[in-house]
């Protein structure tokens, strides 16, 4: 994502976050999900735009990037200051069940 916001300057930050959200719940038929308004699941990413960055490489795929400060899974933290704490709040989302 900030490869093609910050480097590349082709998406602006709201697209890109829509195109990674809203988008995929609309396409897929994902009810209550994608965008925050009143009913929905609070599914929330809350980064720095300045230092967010996929450091992620080929001979080093699994790791994590920088600049997510907090992920909230339905309401509640599962990710704070960068790291993960002991929440299960999600579920997995099986087609035609959402």
């Amino acid at each position: 994502m900030a490869h093609y916001v910050k480097k590349k300057g082709i998406l602006s930050w709201e697209k890109a976050i829509y195109k990674m959200s809203g988008a995929p719940a609309e396409r897929f038929g994902i009810e209550k999900r994608g965008v925050i308004k009143v009913g929905n699941h609070a599914d929330i990413v809350i980064l720095d735009p300045e230092t967010v960055n996929d450091i992620a490489t080929i001979n080093k795929p699994y790791q994590y990037p920088v600049g997510i400060n907090y992920v909230l899974v339905n309401g509640k933290i599962a990710l704070e200051e960068g790291l993960f704490v002991d929440a299960k709040n999600g579920s997995v989302i099986l087609k035609g069940r959402y």
